[in-house]
């Protein structure tokens, strides 16, 4: 009769949202049934935050719990990068507050996690978040990949920027003569937002340059986009100026900052044809 009796007590008690502490075997049962990647998770980011807030960080203790905890073909990959953060947190400086605040859910239960670590300070309250990769093992789990999080409206202005710049890739030219007759032609090439190739041919000569857009905007239907003129000889790098171009409708035009030949300082817009 002892087991009949003890599972009715059992059931009246999950019933009544009784609490257990942590040798009740009720609350064994329920943490067996919890995620248990996410106290694997826990566990990893609690013993690392308390190992970084110390006074003194011990960077042995550190890099002890990653090698516990990270994947080998994680810690090959950050091992060939140079940052200025740290990846696990994604930030520069540890906070006490993240111990009381941590937040980890599934968002592929078993594969992805979203890890966030919210902190107020005197700026107000900031959430720092991050995508999390587990690689299952025998043992249990080990971290594959740490990204930053980002969110869904982020994520849609990301896409909606992406398409503005596909818009620009093409081929365009400008061609004028400058203040002593000479001709000057800029030949720009749009691959991408990070792979800009322009030419600047005066006469004969040709300066090459790489760019990229380090602005976008659009309004009522009018793009415009910045891109510095980065001119590399050696291993020496110059930032010479700043062409701007300008979309409306079906035509394009070109401005700079001022480059006389294409604006001599009055922000005027000059025709930009499309090349082929």
């Amino acid at each position: 009769m002892i087991k009949p009796v003890l599972f009715l007590f059992l059931f009246f008690c999950k019933q009544k949202g009784i609490k257990y502490d942590d040798n009740n075997l009720l609350e064994q049962n329920i943490s067996i049934q919890q995620d248990s990647a996410i106290v694997f998770l826990t566990n990893f980011y609690s013993n690392y935050i308390k190992e970084g807030i110390r006074n003194s960080p011990n960077e042995k203790a550190l890099n002890s719990l990653k090698e516990k905890y990270l994947s080998k073909k994680f810690l090959s990959r950050l091992s060939n990068k140079e940052l200025d953060y740290d990846p696990v947190i994604n930030a520069q400086d540890f906070i006490e507050q993240w111990l009381e605040t941590i937040n980890i859910e599934p968002l592929v239960k078993g594969q992805f996690y979203k890890v966030c670590l919210p902190y107020n300070d005197f700026e107000g309250n900031h959430n720092l978040c991050m995508k999390v990769k587990l690689e299952k093992t025998k043992e249990g789990y080990l971290i594959d990949d740490i990204e930053e999080y980002k969110m869904k409206e982020e994520i849609t202005g990301q896409i909606e920027q992406k398409n503005i710049v596909t818009s620009w890739k093409g081929k365009y030219v400008y061609l004028t003569n400058d203040r002593d007759n000479y001709k000057n032609e800029y030949k720009i090439n749009i691959k991408s937002y990070e792979d800009v190739r322009i030419l600047n041919i005066i006469d004969n000569d040709t300066i090459k340059y790489k760019s990229k857009i380090i602005s976008l905007q659009t309004n009522n239907g009018i793009s415009e986009i910045a891109l510095p003129l980065i001119s590399y000889q050696g291993d020496n790098k110059s930032d010479i100026d700043t062409l701007y171009l300008k979309k409306e409708k079906a035509s394009y035009f070109i401005s700079g900052n001022p480059i006389y030949e294409i604006n001599p300082g009055n922000n005027t817009w000059s025709p930009l044809e499309i090349s082929n």
